[in-house]
């Protein structure tokens, strides 16, 4: 899989569209901003397929972006947009790690996976997919270190261990949709991620082995 990304990075890397994650946030921003002045306008963000067919074609993508709840607090508008400060280091980081094709191919597979679930089984939400990008940085850039609470510092690569785990917890523990967007969003990490996970596996192993 890597030898096609590369070959297909060589040949159409030059058009693939750059900053993804800066319209991605933006978006997510915008949504959020109107959860917390509107609440009651949230429901209109969800994916609902008879809506859809119905004329309100914007959920099939402002269903990933939206939030899960009304805001009803400031404190938990601030809480968000640390949230989506660190989505953007997240995605920025990717993006100059793997190239903007990569990058973008990411979010349109995992985006329309994520879309295919929902029409299909039942409405869903991006939060898998936001996860599988918290692990796959937590692969590129283990060492990485955040504040947790804005207090107890942390080095990301427990942060992805404990997204790896809570998906397969949430797998075994949630119902048909939601497995089938973890899936997905597994599906959709191997496929980009999935060398450097293996990497990093083996080097864990390698480790372990030598200590003992």
């Amino acid at each position: 899989m890597e030898r096609l990304l590369t070959r297909l990075d060589r040949r159409f890397g030059r058009y693939a569209p750059e900053n993804l994650i800066f319209f991605i946030v933006g978006l997510t921003g915008i949504l959020h901003l109107v959860a917390f002045a509107k609440p009651e306008l949230v429901p209109l963000f969800w994916l609902d397929t008879a809506a859809v067919m119905r004329g309100e074609v914007w959920r099939v993508a402002t269903f990933l972006f939206a939030a899960d709840a009304p805001i009803t607090s400031m404190f938990g508008l601030v809480w968000w947009f640390l949230g989506l400060w660190f989505v953007y280091t997240m995605g920025s980081s990717l993006e100059a790690q793997w190239g903007a094709l990569r990058f973008d191919l990411f979010f349109l597979i995992g985006g329309l996976g994520t879309l295919a679930v929902g029409v299909l089984f039942g409405p869903v939400t991006g939060t898998w997919l936001a996860a599988a990008m918290l692990i796959a940085f937590a692969a590129e850039f283990p060492e990485f270190q955040i504040l947790l609470m804005m207090i107890l510092p942390i080095k990301v690569k427990w942060l992805g261990i404990i997204t790896a785990a809570w998906m397969a917890y949430s797998f075994f523990e949630a119902g048909f949709a939601e497995r089938a967007a973890i899936a997905v969003a597994a599906a959709d990490l191997l496929l980009l991620c999935g060398g450097v996970l293996r990497d990093r596996m083996r080097g864990v192993s390698r480790s372990v082995k030598q200590s003992q």
